[in-house]
């Protein structure tokens, strides 16, 4: 296994395992829509040589007023405009995936109304399936309403979705397996994971390795693990860092997993993937601000042209 063998989860083939991350791309609108500029960031990273891109976070629900930037995937009539991004990224050689989250305060919603949120997120997920995405990556950072469900520093809450870890997750594992029911034959459902908050009371890697377990019996076919580098507990941040947690969770699910906060070393990546840590890298910063590192990374590891 190295950075250009494929990679075939469910329905959806990678042509390598370099993923770009679902970075803000500086072009979305304060309306949700999708402008020219927003189209050709993305497909100038498929171009580039990535395996598959991932679009920033979608949200699924229209905000009551003008807002930050963002990317919109709350009316049908966005799905024309996310069809044609696709379609230049699948031109590319590459395949979209689209993040789905929004910053939403859920400490005053019922558990009514936290329903309404997995409702609004899989509907989410059929406007971009019927875009032609090839997955959708359900996001567990960044503060949205699924990682303050799961974390038991902001997830307060008593009844149904609030307590010990079973109920926390309750709400995701429904809408996982909701998802898996309805788009597993067209595309890929994934996970956005948060897997250690280094915060005392916080969410734990045994935590995580429970929540990416069961989800992926639920049916993700993906998780991407990711860590936050800012918490009470003192750390060392050096490049690959979050791959010792990759390993930790990629030991207990039988799906790819994915890392990234990794330099720019074409051999220092393939190491990754070489000693079984992870199944995917995602490259953020790297592919940011060189679209074509793939391909350098390619006549690197293959200077005479055989993989």
């Amino acid at each position: 296994m190295h950075l250009f063998s494929p990679l075939s989860i469910g329905p959806t083939r990678l042509p390598n395992r370099i993923v770009f991350a679902g970075l803000p791309s500086g072009h979305a609108s304060r309306d949700g829509s999708i402008s020219p500029a927003f189209t050709a960031f993305y497909a100038a990273r498929a171009a580039g040589g990535a395996g598959a891109v991932v679009l920033e976070s979608a949200w699924p629900l229209a905000p009551s007023a003008q807002t930050i930037p963002h990317l919109g995937l709350y009316h049908d009539r966005q799905i024309a405009d996310l069809g044609s991004c696709i379609e230049r990224i699948h031109s590319a050689g590459s395949c979209a995936l689209v993040q789905i989250d929004q910053p939403i305060v859920i400490a005053s919603l019922s558990d009514e109304g936290l329903g309404q949120i997995s409702k609004a997120w899989i509907a989410a997920a059929q406007r971009a399936c019927s875009a032609g995405a090839d997955g959708v990556l359900l996001s567990c950072v960044d503060g949205g309403p699924f990682q303050q469900l799961l974390s038991p520093l902001t997830n307060q809450r008593a009844g149904r979705f609030g307590g010990p870890l079973d109920r926390r997750m309750q709400l995701l594992q429904d809408t996982v397996e909701r998802m898996h029911a309805r788009f597993s034959a067209r595309m890929v459902v994934g996970l956005r994971l948060l897997v250690e908050e280094f915060t005392p009371g916080g969410v734990t890697l045994q935590d995580a390795r429970v929540i990416a377990r069961r989800m992926s019996i639920a049916g993700a076919r993906l998780v991407e693990v990711f860590a936050p580098t800012v918490g009470a507990v003192p750390m060392a941040y050096f490049p690959g860092w979050r791959t010792p947690l990759a390993a930790a969770i990629r030991a207990v699910v039988d799906v790819p997993v994915m890392v990234g906060d990794l330099n720019d070393d074409p051999e220092f990546a393939n190491s990754v993937l070489a000693d079984r840590c992870a199944d995917l890298v995602c490259m953020g910063e790297v592919l940011r601000d060189d679209a074509a590192w793939p391909k350098r990374a390619r006549a690197a590891l293959f200077p005479d042209g055989r993989e």
